[in-house]
């Protein structure tokens, strides 16, 4: 694959075309465009799905992102529960699931919304932009166990205490007692 200098492509190129003179595209509409040598984007009468077929078509990488916003097309997220939404029970499965970006926009009802592509069924979904996070690292997933497992056992104390939730104090002794490496034994 050709090496491409993405510094060089003129603003809301996604794609360089290997070969072409006029090689930078434009694949994000219905049909695509290039950006002609006198500087300015020409309209293809052709649609972007059928050029994006093409081996000698690169995409533009996909930019990191910091869950800030919304996520650029092409980056890798992952789909969360989410605070206050109602799932569909036959969209629940999407929950966990790593997930690749297509587009991102904003709905009639001026919702943030992603399009998204799950790559191990080729099953593409759209839903609320803030039900996706940047794929955490094997460190943050078990930092996020570790916090849990801290709460859960905060849990107990508090019940046992005879409270319903736990207070500053169940919390700290629930991370002093798991820092002192007591993890719950899983039964045989």
């Amino acid at each position: 694959m050709s090496k491409v200098d993405w510094t060089k492509a003129p603003k809301g190129a996604t794609h360089y075309f290997i070969g072409s003179p006029e090689p930078w595209r434009d694949c994000s509409g219905e049909k695509w465009r290039w950006f002609s040598s006198a500087g300015d984007w020409q309209n293809s009468c052709q649609l972007s799905a059928s050029l994006m077929r093409r081996e000698d078509l690169i995409p533009r990488p996909a930019a990191a992102w910091t869950g800030e916003g919304q996520p650029p097309s092409g980056v890798e997220c992952e789909v969360i529960e989410g605070d206050r939404v109602n799932w569909e029970e036959g969209r629940k499965h999407l929950i966990g699931e790593r997930v690749i970006v297509h587009a991102s926009f904003i709905n009639g009802c001026d919702q943030l919304m992603t399009a998204f592509e799950i790559p191990r069924t080729n099953k593409c979904y759209v839903i609320l932009s803030r039900l996706l996070r940047p794929v955490r690292t094997p460190e943050q997933i078990a930092a996020e166990e570790r916090k849990l497992q801290r709460e859960q056992l905060a849990c107990l104390i508090a019940g046992y205490m005879g409270f319903d939730d736990p207070r500053e104090v169940d919390t700290k002794l629930a991370a002093y007692i798991f820092d002192h490496e007591y993890r719950k034994q899983v039964a045989p």
